[in-house]
């Protein structure tokens, strides 16, 4: 579903951003294809600051509004988000994502995709559960694990999660989100991970 961001940027300002190769670790995505994905949003870049080094121009990504750093920009009347690297969530493999793409998805920095275990929907004794009685599931599979996050010293420190492995993660941790096939999925720093099994 399309959407209509906030306009809270006159020209004049957004300009001088763009124009200033926006910050260092920033970049500036187009809105012209931003669909929603439950709470997330997707965008392609449209510039990236010097010190951008995971994403480049013309990705898909995928990011949250809850992040510190989105402000929304409006430049020759075309929408654009000005975002920190660190805020964004994952790289599609093409414009125009949707619920179906998420498997597909690339996950930056420290972010790890999982594909979340379903709840069970009896007790061990039979009793068969509500919606509401079931209890929040906090296991899945890696689908796919980011790079890693660069340290002080700007080298990168590889995940210690991969494909395939499962694990037990906080349960409150993470970003949403469903397939068009229902199938529940989380994005998460590694460090949100508990266990693997």
């Amino acid at each position: 579903m399309d959407r209509e961001p906030r306009r809270v940027c006159d020209v004049a300002r957004a300009s001088r951003a763009l124009a200033l190769g926006v910050a260092r670790d920033a970049m500036t995505l187009r809105l012209t294809h931003a669909r929603y994905i439950l709470l997330s949003f997707t965008g392609d870049i449209a510039a990236v600051g010097p010190d951008v080094k995971g994403v480049s121009v013309g990705k898909t990504v995928l990011y949250s509004k809850f992040g510190i750093g989105c402000v929304d920009l409006v430049v020759g009347g075309e929408d654009y988000v000005l975002i920190k690297e660190q805020d964004l969530i994952g790289c599609f493999p093409s414009s125009g994502a949707r619920a179906s793409d998420i498997p597909k998805l690339e996950p930056c920095g420290d972010r790890v995709l999982l594909k979340v275990d379903a709840a069970a929907a009896t007790t061990k004794g039979g009793i068969l559960l509500t919606e509401g009685a079931k209890e929040k599931p906090v296991s899945g599979v890696v689908v796919a694990a980011g790079p890693g996050k660069a340290g002080e010293d700007g080298v990168i420190k590889p995940l210690t999660v991969k494909a395939g492995d499962k694990v037990i993660y906080f349960k409150y941790a993470g970003d949403q989100m469903t397939d068009e096939e229902g199938n529940a999925f989380v994005v998460l720093h590694e460090n949100d991970l508990l266990a693997r099994l």
